[in-house]
């Protein structure tokens, strides 16, 4: 569909967009909870359990990213001000994360009673690494810098009726480019260059080029969705085959783990190929599936709507906040002798940290500067 189809769409609110941020910042606190499991010495139901969960909730970051390209492209197409949006991005983002790399730095100075050096905190902070869920801004940020170049290549492609290309392009490229961020792995380079070759935008362009098509074809994309829907138990069935197999790895690299490995993830990282390769095509179909179940719950006037649509609302705020919260929930827990090997854990780690994030973030809101601390709401942000 070419893009003046599409004009009576350009800058209009898809309300479904911020049910789809409740179910990514879900996803994310999910990860983070679950990962837990990686504390445990022994294979049993909780660990394989847990890595279920962990595995179908890496769609978290996709489907962010894939929420990115499609906001972005809502407002930022055609004839825009490349010097306005670059203004803007800056404001959006940089204060926010400067202010939570400083906090999330003194935190764990404070827990570990360990002060990092001035160098430290710097390359920490250039780096997108004083907490584990930070280096997502080096990401986010790749694409921001980047968008004007992609933008102007996709309507490159566009004008040719070859849209189809491009995505298969930005396909190969992400799966080429993750295949031998992992190769790189193996060869035993430094940690620093490993982790900004995983977390740089390109291991993520394909969700992003998604996004920005679906805005673009919103309509064709939409009627679409609606021809398979008969199809849904189907797409479940497959998307829950898809998760096992994924999931197969895992637990055998847990299972090196527990022989005796010094880390979970201390196995062949070219294990994970077929992993890298078969998700490119599983969080898309997730993403399919979650955005028919937004559908059906903005439709409803009850407490769930209520929740998801305020989590997807302050998504931006609560993926600043959350790790604050999971880091302080598990030290309570463990003046309660509840560790990690006990099923209690797990659901009082990601309802305590959702409910308090929501809670925090929903205050810190309504304070004076307090989009300065926490980001703005829904469609203000692309993330």
């Amino acid at each position: 569909m070419k893009n003046n189809a599409n004009n009576s769409f350009q800058n209009t609110r898809i309300r479904e967009i911020d049910f789809l941020r409740g179910f990514a910042i879900l996803a994310v606190i999910a990860i983070h909870s679950s990962t837990n499991f990686s504390k445990i010495f022994y294979l049993n139901s909780l660990v394989i359990f847990n890595l279920f969960i962990d595995v179908f909730s890496q769609y978290g970051v996709p489907l962010f990213i894939f929420i990115s390209g499609f906001v972005l492209s809502n407002k930022y197409y055609g004839l825009f001000s490349v010097k306005e949006f670059y203004k803007k991005r800056v404001i959006s983002i940089i204060p926010q994360y400067l202010l939570f790399s400083i906090l999330y730095i003194s935190f764990f100075a404070i827990l570990s009673n360990n002060l990092p050096s001035f160098s430290e905190i710097i390359l920490k902070i250039l780096t997108a690494n004083s907490a584990i869920h930070m280096w997502f801004f080096l990401t986010i940020t790749g694409f921001y810098i980047f968008y004007p170049v992609i933008i102007c290549i996709y309507s490159h492609f566009d004008e040719r009726n070859n849209l189809f290309t491009f995505l298969m392009l930005s396909l190969i490229i992400q799966v080429t480019w993750s295949i031998s961020a992992l190769i790189i792995e193996t060869g035993g380079y430094e940690p620093l260059f490993i982790y900004l070759a995983k977390r740089i935008f390109i291991p993520y362009l394909f969700y992003f080029v998604l996004g920005i098509y679906v805005s673009k074809n919103f309509h064709f994309v939409y009627a679409y969705m609606e021809s398979i829907k008969k199809y849904k138990v189907i797409l479940l069935l497959i998307l829950a085959l898809i998760t096992i197999i994924i999931s197969f790895f895992w637990i055998v690299g847990f299972g090196y783990y527990v022989k005796g490995f010094d880390s979970f993830y201390s196995m062949s990282t070219l294990y994970f190929i077929i992993p890298v390769i078969i998700e490119v095509l599983y969080y898309p179909l997730i993403f399919f599936l979650l955005f028919e179940a937004s559908s059906k719950i903005m439709k409803r006037e009850n407490l769930l709507t209520s929740i998801m649509y305020s989590l997807g609302r302050h998504s931006f705020g609560i993926y600043l906040v959350h790790f604050f919260f999971i880091t302080l929930i598990i030290i309570q827990l463990e003046h309660f002798n509840i560790y990690s090997d006990n099923w209690v854990f797990y659901p009082i780690l990601f309802v305590g940290t959702t409910l308090l994030s929501l809670l925090s973030v929903s205050l810190i809101s309504n304070l004076p500067f307090g989009e300065l601390v926490i980001g703005g709401t829904g469609n203000k942000k692309s993330i």
